[in-house]
């Protein structure tokens, strides 16, 4: 059994998420409206939702970026 984390496994990205998001000073809603074009992205995040492969990339893109805002 493989016990590493799917790719698209939001718990992988929870913690540097979690960074952006403070540092932009929004509420998670607004950070997920902006950045995901879904209010609720940080609550699905939090709770474990996996992610299709275009969502990652969109996380990983705005990592990288160390976005703030959009």
């Amino acid at each position: 059994m493989n016990d590493s984390i799917p790719q698209n496994h939001s718990s992988k990205f929870v913690p540097d998420l979690e960074r952006v998001l403070a540092a932009s000073g929004m509420t998670q809603t607004m950070f997920g409206y902006m950045h995901f074009g879904d209010p609720g992205f940080m609550a699905r995040a939090r709770e474990g939702h996996r992610f299709q492969r275009k969502t990652v990339e969109k996380i990983e893109s705005l990592l990288a970026s160390g976005a703030k805002g959009k």
